[in-house]
């Protein structure tokens, strides 16, 4: 006697339809079948006829066997040449901002050296003023000395 949860259960799992089933045959493994079934007789019937050896037959299933990676190399190159695309899209947005942060840092360049200049002058006009004030003291007493 089956409970509940085991009821449940059996209700979740989807059951196949046979309908479904002879679709999925037709359509799918017939084709596939008879599909393989040509190649085989064709490649019997090349064989029986001599129109092929061991290296002819090798260098078939090569190339047979390349097409995979040759796909994966194309999707590969797809998704680089994608990138490098975006890149370039990304490269052409990038000046006008990069001018824009320029202004900025060159405007707090100019105000930092505005403030620092106007913070400094009442340090430096008193020295300066002395130093020129000694300097034509020297220069005279250098003019009126004995030794010059």
């Amino acid at each position: 006697m089956e409970t509940k949860q085991e009821k449940r259960i059996d209700a979740s799992k989807p059951k196949p339809d046979k309908n479904f089933q002879k679709v999925v045959w037709l359509q799918i493994y017939l084709p596939f079948i008879f599909l393989l079934l040509i190649l085989a007789a064709v490649v019997a019937v090349l064989w029986v006829g001599g129109a092929g050896s061991y290296s002819g037959w090798a260098d078939s299933a090569l190339v047979i066997l390349m097409i995979p990676a040759l796909l994966v190399g194309l999707i590969i190159f797809g998704a680089l040449a994608a990138l490098c695309y975006g890149v370039m899209v990304v490269i052409g947005l990038i000046p006008e901002p990069a001018k824009r942060a320029q202004e900025i840092a060159g405007r707090i360049a100019a105000e930092t050296r505005r403030f620092a200049d106007m913070v400094a002058r009442p340090m430096m006009v008193p020295k300066a003023i002395k130093t020129t004030i000694l300097e034509t003291i020297h220069h005279f007493a250098s003019i009126f000395s004995k030794e010059g």
